[in-house]
């Protein structure tokens, strides 16, 4: 690790803290029980999903790893880290136990801003893919991480978070009427 890389994780991790520590000051809500227990059961799928997840392609690698291409260990991480993140919100955010109880806030505000965060990534990775060249991503068979892949799982996550809160909201709507 060069030495700017080491100073810049050795100020975000501070900054991080400070945050955190910010944010869990002035934070008002909480959980109710109901919700907690649909976190946890969230929780559960989500570990869930990513176990079968990680099964699954143990298995094609084995059985067919060396005719078809094979993920770089990052990128299997991006993946199964952006699967069990879609599974938790999607579960929470569809049986609204993801914002919290009783809190005197706007969710519509946040989810547009996540679609924003969404499209936004999704439009630089399509920039960044398209100056990439096939023999960067395919090297020996296997798919190797790239910058823009950072950029495209994060759309990928803010644009399910966005899509199912509104989904969400229009059958509730519905429902309503």
């Amino acid at each position: 690790m060069n030495s700017f890389k080491l100073v810049l994780l050795l100020i975000l991790i501070p900054v991080c803290g400070l945050f955190s520590w910010i944010a869990g000051k002035y934070n008002q809500g909480h959980y109710d029980e109901r919700q907690e227990m649909l976190r946890g059961k969230a929780n559960k799928y989500s570990l869930n999903a990513m176990a079968i997840f990680l099964g699954v392609y143990f298995c094609y690698d084995v059985i067919l790893g060396d005719y078809l291409y094979r993920l770089s260990a990052s990128v299997l991480a991006l993946i199964t880290i952006c699967l069990g993140t879609i599974v938790f919100t999607v579960y929470s955010i569809w049986k609204e136990a993801y914002s919290y109880f009783n809190v005197n806030q706007k969710a519509t505000t946040s989810f547009i801003l996540f679609a924003f965060i969404a499209l936004l990534n999704l439009g630089i990775f399509a920039f960044g893919f398209g100056d990439m060249k096939a023999k960067e991503i395919f090297v020996n068979g296997v798919i190797q991480y790239s910058s823009p892949f950072t950029q495209l799982f994060v759309g990928i996550i803010f644009g399910t978070m966005s899509i199912t809160y509104f989904a969400r909201l229009f059958v509730n709507r519905a429902q309503e009427d």
